[in-house]
């Protein structure tokens, strides 16, 4: 099985073009018309393809040291502390919320040591937060940032913020949703990264 060069994710050609017709909004048999194969096939495709991706996006691609000294100082937390956080802050005010998911990839021939770029990602995150949000260092390249008393226009506002300072050699990968009462913060969680896989599929794959 043939693989795209620079496939972070190790997807195979035939995985991506299924993974990216799917979120262009084609249906299996299309797909499956179009690739001469069966239905079955194509979601074969699209299940390894997306089990490939979430793999990878949880893996540690940077240095072990999950939390850089910046982070700690603004407070940024942990995981297993901020989804405790979020889940307290929930239960206090369960009303207009929002998660934002933010997936950073190493630049290549960016010019820039690693730690500058993290730090620059870090800086912008932290100038788009208000004091009562919380931001999770969920991974060495993703963060999670909950939102309390936010609609989805002004979380749509603060998204179009973060992503304006970086240049195309910094591939930010962004995913957001607006919570209920009703949501769990783990299922809009998964939304939300779901919404970072398929943005890196359209855009780096």
């Amino acid at each position: 099985m043939s693989r795209r060069p620079g496939s972070l994710a190790g997807l195979t050609l035939k995985e991506r073009q299924a993974l990216i017709m799917v979120l262009e909004g084609m249906d299996i048999a299309t797909i499956a018309d179009h690739f001469q194969q069966s239905p079955r096939q194509i979601q074969r495709y699209m299940s390894n393809g997306v089990n490939k991706l979430d793999d990878w996006l949880q893996k540690d691609t940077a240095n072990p040291s999950i939390r850089t000294v910046k982070e700690d100082l603004l407070g940024f937390l942990n995981q297993r502390d901020g989804h405790r956080a979020i889940v307290r802050q929930l239960r206090l005010r369960p009303q207009s919320w929002a998660c934002i998911v933010v997936l950073a990839l190493v630049p290549k021939k960016s010019g820039e040591e690693s730690p500058k770029w993290v730090d620059n990602i870090v800086d912008t995150i932290h100038g788009n937060i208000r004091r009562t949000d919380i931001v999770v260092k969920w991974a060495p390249l993703e963060w999670v940032i909950y939102l309390p008393g936010v609609s989805s226009s002004q979380t749509e506002i603060i998204v179009n913020r973060m992503r304006q300072p970086f240049p195309n050699q910094y591939r930010i990968h962004i995913g957001w949703a607006v919570g209920s009462e009703q949501d769990s913060f783990d299922s809009t969680f998964e939304t939300c990264h779901r919404k970072v896989v398929a943005e890196y599929v359209k855009r780096d794959l």
